[in-house]
């Protein structure tokens, strides 16, 4: 009987099976590993291994360093993990149970399921439950100088973005605020350009009784759209600010963040 694997990409790429923590990997082996991860059964094409791994400035060797890489991940992985040659390219075996970030996704679309037929203390376990998939708040933080590998990072980073947002919004409406305010808290500080996080904020700071420092979180987020990107607070924002102003009920307030959306950007087509 093999031993099954996980593959890690939510941090540091890493496999992971009951007995062994496979590291060690060089570089570009590590690049090609995530590269057929990321890619799912269709595999990858050796020309985007060539570029993904060298650029445009590739030795004449290339295809030969190919086969090393894939040796070496063949010798790492066994049987389970294969990695086979296709008509123009590679391919792995791994199902996507095998992997964090498609466990994280298929958490996403539950929670945003169980949010929409009114669950939202079940959404928010579910939505725990994904974030804490994450080992850092960055993908593939070890492989992402290959171009593609860091649009499927920053992919994977805006839906973790996305689920704390879900999941502040099922804590609001809960009315459970001293849960949802640390984290909001942190989140605005490393994200000050993020409106709806910055609305969500000013929701969870009037909740609690501090409608000064809502304000204060408006016009702090007003100053950095202006200065770091040239653009005025959206209509969403200051709906909120207004709401919050003329001493509206907060929960009228939540009315212009709306919780748990019917659609979100989960693609798992490539899986």
């Amino acid at each position: 009987m093999t031993e099954s694997l996980n593959y890690l990409l939510l941090g540091n790429l890493h496999v992971v099976s009951m007995s062994h923590w496979h590291g060690g990997l060089p570089p570009k082996t590590r690049m090609l590993l995530a590269l057929l991860l990321t890619a799912g059964p269709k595999g990858v094409s050796t020309r985007r291994i060539v570029a993904g791994l060298w650029g445009d400035d590739f030795p004449l060797s290339a295809p030969q360093m190919i086969r090393t890489h894939v040796m070496r991940l063949r010798s790492m992985l066994g049987p389970h993990g294969a990695v086979h040659r296709t008509r123009g390219g590679y391919r792995i075996e791994a199902a996507r149970s095998e992997l964090d970030s498609a466990a994280f996704e298929d958490l996403l679309d539950a929670a945003r399921t169980a949010g929409a037929a009114g669950a939202p203390a079940r959404a928010a376990g579910l939505l725990r439950r994904a974030i804490g998939l994450w080992r850092g708040d960055t993908a593939l933080a070890d492989v992402r100088e290959v171009l593609e590998l860091e649009a499927e990072a920053v992919r994977l980073e805006e839906l973790r973005l996305y689920a704390e947002e879900l999941l502040a919004d099922c804590l609001l409406v809960q009315g459970r605020t001293d849960e949802v305010l640390p984290g909001l808290l942190a989140l605005c500080v490393r994200h000050p350009l993020r409106e709806r996080l910055q609305a969500r904020l000013m929701l969870a700071l009037a909740a609690a009784g501090r409608r000064a420092e809502a304000g204060q979180v408006y016009l702090r987020s007003r100053a950095a759209l202006r200065e770091q990107a040239g653009l005025e607070p959206s209509a969403q924002l200051s709906r909120v600010h207004r709401s919050l102003l003329g001493g509206d009920a907060w929960e009228s307030a939540m009315g212009f963040v709306s919780p748990l959306p019917a659609s979100h950007p989960v693609d798992t087509s490539r899986y």
